[in-house]
């Protein structure tokens, strides 16, 4: 992920899907990486832009992409870009290269511009993949939750029974216990 100013990344990290990646990294034991702090952001925009723009998928629709531009409360000069199509605003040059080449964008482009084809543009496909993230999220974080119980009773029970287990005779058995 390319964050092009402080404020960006900082979002980004908060999001629930990184915090997921996050938890899950840390579930199977892989090192999380250190992000890669780029000073020439517009070198960095270039580069994403050129590697998105070598990908087989087609851009189309370009002419439904307006920008506004405004600042913000340090003057910083912001651009959004709106597309009239997928009604939905893009932060980023690279967003909009993004956007351009999405299957939905494609779709409801077909749709707006060639009416003879019959061609459905399936929300509810869309919806169930966003559920199915959310409650893959959910699942991760009550695994989590179960974890952080079981590890809570774990140290509970070691700070409760520490000393009071008999020591193993010589042989490594225990004769106040009942062979098994």
């Amino acid at each position: 992920v390319t964050c092009l100013s402080q404020k960006k990344y900082n979002d980004h990290c908060i999001h629930r899907s990184h915090q997921a990646l996050i938890q899950a990294y840390m579930k199977i034991g892989r090192v999380v990486p250190e992000p890669e702090i780029i000073h020439d952001h517009q070198e960095a925009i270039r580069e994403k832009i050129e590697e998105i723009q070598e990908s087989d998928t087609p851009a189309v629709g370009r002419e439904f992409m307006s920008v506004k531009t405004s600042t913000d409360c340090d003057d910083n000069v912001l651009h959004v870009y709106y597309c009239s199509l997928c009604k939905i605003n893009c932060t980023s040059e690279i967003q909009v290269e993004r956007h351009v080449r999405s299957k939905k964008h494609y779709l409801i482009f077909v749709k707006a511009t060639k009416p003879e084809v019959d061609i459905q543009v399936n929300a509810a496909e869309h919806k169930k993949r966003r559920e199915t993230s959310k409650k893959i999220v959910s699942t991760m974080k009550t695994i989590k939750q179960m974890e952080e119980v079981i590890e809570r009773n774990r140290q509970s029970i070691n700070e409760n029974h520490v000393g009071s287990l008999p020591a193993p005779n010589s042989d490594n058995s225990y004769s106040d216990f009942p062979n098994m």
